[in-house]
């Protein structure tokens, strides 16, 4: 039953082989279980299991991709082949290396790119390529971004760049009160 392998997939004390039957079992139904949560969040969920579970599309692949003692293994296999939000899930891991945070920068999802730009391991060469972004929301995201660079993206009117804006500490007080009496106050 769902609720005994649950249990089982909660304990500290199952052993990895299991969690990994469990894991292949539920990949095998092509159903998505309560458990699987647990599972990748156990401390003694083997490898397989994990990049397993952040690779199919799993709706809580993201616990993977966060874990602080991601393997080096499981965090290429997300960036080669995760989906979009385990991919930035990763990437806002403060865990993760400067030059995988550098390889992540140039991902086609912009959604990773800010991911990157608001991880603090990221290096300042980083941070200045996605200063000239083509995505206006990921150079609003730049920690190196100065305040009449967030005045001018502002003016696009996009609720992904104000979005972005808003939460860049290095917004000035005047243009976050401007933003919260704008067309968008949330």
């Amino acid at each position: 039953e769902e609720c005994v392998r649950g249990q089982v997939a909660m304990h500290l004390a199952t052993p990895p082989a299991v969690l990994l039957t469990l894991v292949h079992q539920a990949v095998g139904r092509n159903e998505i279980y309560p458990y699987l949560a647990a599972i990748a969040e156990h401390p003694r969920a083997p490898l397989a299991s994990l990049i397993l579970l952040a690779l199919v599309p799993f709706r809580d692949g993201w616990l993977v991709a966060r874990r602080p003692d991601l393997a080096p293994e499981a965090a290429e296999r997300i960036m080669e082949y995760g989906p979009d939000r385990c991919r930035a899930d990763l990437a806002r891991n403060a865990t993760l290396g400067p030059s995988a945070l550098h390889r992540l920068a140039s991902d086609s999802s912009p959604l990773v790119r800010i991911a990157v730009a608001r991880n603090p391991r990221a290096w300042q060469e980083t941070l200045s390529a996605l200063l000239t972004d083509a995505d206006p929301a990921v150079r609003a995201a730049s920690p190196l971004a100065t305040p009449g660079d967030l005045v001018r993206l502002t003016d696009a009117r996009s609720r992904a760049v104000t979005e972005q804006v808003a939460a860049n500490l290095a917004a000035p007080p005047s243009l976050l009160e401007r933003l919260a009496r704008t067309w968008d106050s949330a």
